[in-house]
């Protein structure tokens, strides 16, 4: 590959260590037009299914680089941002993870929710929520919103994941999506060094500019990033500091709510 996958920009390429699983070496590449990072060399299928199935026998929260990290505190104040009444609406929680998200959907009324995890098992929810592993189990349903909140950036195909989403929305739906931000302030100065570039799951990390035009390849015509602060774990400057970069769109996260029509967004 010689240019941006996103963008077709220059890249710079860096070999920085150790790869996933086999791969043996942990090549990666930064745009310098766009901002994004990615794989020289995508890893294999095989490979990251021996990662993910690692780390979700984690008992003590190692694994959570690959099975995700986000707590109760985020997953509402997530809710919150993007503001949308989920008490009426058929949700579809997209890679539940560990099953926070889908716990706060529960808490705030939700009475149709499906979690859709592939390597994870239910946690021990409602027996209303619908867990499945399988994503041809829920082919022919429809979703008024569809959350996919950390991960888009483990995804060796995501135009091909978003084509198939996008079948699952129904008319004046809503995509969610939640990933991190590599023209944050933290991804500029540490680079190849930036924690997230660092994580092996991570196969293709966005700027603002990448991800939209994933989604306009996908055929999301409308997008609209939310920077309505979330609260983290931060407290007290650090929180502070953290909300005026989110509304400066300088942090470490991009949120965006996608529609292929008008009335989604």
């Amino acid at each position: 590959m010689n240019g941006c996958r996103f963008c077709g920009n220059t890249t710079t390429k860096k070999k920085i260590g150790c790869g996933p699983a086999t791969k043996p070496e942990w090549g990666r590449w930064h745009c310098n037009g766009c901002g994004s990072f990615g794989y020289i060399d995508n890893p294999g299928v095989d490979d990251l299914g021996r990662i993910y199935e690692t780390a979700w026998q984690d008992t003590d929260r190692s694994g959570a680089f690959a099975a995700g990290s986000t707590d109760l505190k985020i997953a509402r104040s997530l809710l919150d941002a993007i503001n949308f009444d989920t008490s009426q609406s058929h949700c579809l929680d997209y890679g539940g993870g560990r099953g926070v998200l889908a716990q706060a959907l529960v808490d705030r009324g939700c009475k149709s929710l499906t979690v859709f995890e592939p390597f994870g098992q239910n946690p021990g929810l409602p027996e209303s929520v619908s867990w499945v592993n399988d994503l041809a189990l829920i082919q022919q349903q429809k979703y008024d919103l569809i959350l996919m909140v950390e991960v888009l950036e483990h995804l060796l195909d995501p135009v091909d994941e978003l084509k198939k989403i996008r079948e699952l929305l129904s008319p004046g739906g809503k995509l969610v999506i939640t990933t991190p931000n590599a023209r944050g302030w933290r991804a500029r100065i540490d680079g190849f060094k930036w924690r997230e570039v660092q994580n092996p799951t991570h196969i293709n990390l966005f700027s603002s500019r990448s991800l939209q035009a994933v989604l306009r390849e996908a055929g999301y015509m409308f997008t609209k990033r939310v920077q309505r602060p979330v609260t983290y774990r931060a407290k007290g400057l650090k929180a502070v500091a953290l909300t005026i970069t989110q509304i400066l769109g300088v942090d470490g996260g991009l949120r965006f709510i996608a529609a292929t029509d008008g009335e989604g967004c």
